[in-house]
């Protein structure tokens, strides 16, 4: 069963699609989206997100896109201009991502194990993919570093807002 909200629903009977508006929250199975607009195709279980989408599975990681397509289970689909912000604190940026059965496949892609944190060393949004040198992830896309060679900027020890 999928859970969502929005600021405004409509359903189309004819075709059974579902268009929702502001601020739509919708929540499967511990997979959570967010995103400014969404029209899901209930026939086919497709899910088209908008807007300021972002996807939470359930370890926590966040996949953020400018447009998502999703199956109603939340956990497959294709995301271009992809960035990952995993639980750990590193980021993973990719020029399209797709996921089927659990297996996640990158295109042009780039990894930080760094956490993204300003100057002063405080944690910072998701608008850049890291500081310090990034690590290449190993099959599509170019070549580069072994992710495990990536080094991390020191802390600094500096105190940050809540």
């Amino acid at each position: 069963m999928v859970e969502f909200s929005a600021d405004q629903i409509t359903y189309d009977s004819e075709n059974d699609i579902v268009t929702a508006t502001g601020q739509v929250r919708m929540d499967r199975d511990g997979n959570y989206l967010a995103a400014d607009r969404v029209v899901w195709t209930r026939k086919t279980g497709q899910i088209r997100a908008e807007g300021n989408v972002v996807v939470v599975d359930p370890q926590g990681d966040q996949l953020v896109g400018d447009n998502v397509a999703l199956t109603d289970t939340l956990r497959d689909g294709v995301v271009n201009n992809l960035l990952i912000v995993l639980e750990s604190g590193g980021r993973i940026a990719a020029q399209r991502g797709t996921r089927s059965n659990g297996v996640i496949t990158l295109e042009n892609a780039a990894y930080s194990p760094c956490p993204v944190t300003s100057e002063s060393g405080c944690p910072s949004g998701p608008g850049k993919l890291g500081q310090g040198e990034p690590g290449r992830i190993r099959g599509i896309g170019r070549g580069g570093k072994d992710a495990r060679q990536a080094r991390c900027p020191k802390r600094t020890g500096a105190l940050c807002a809540a």
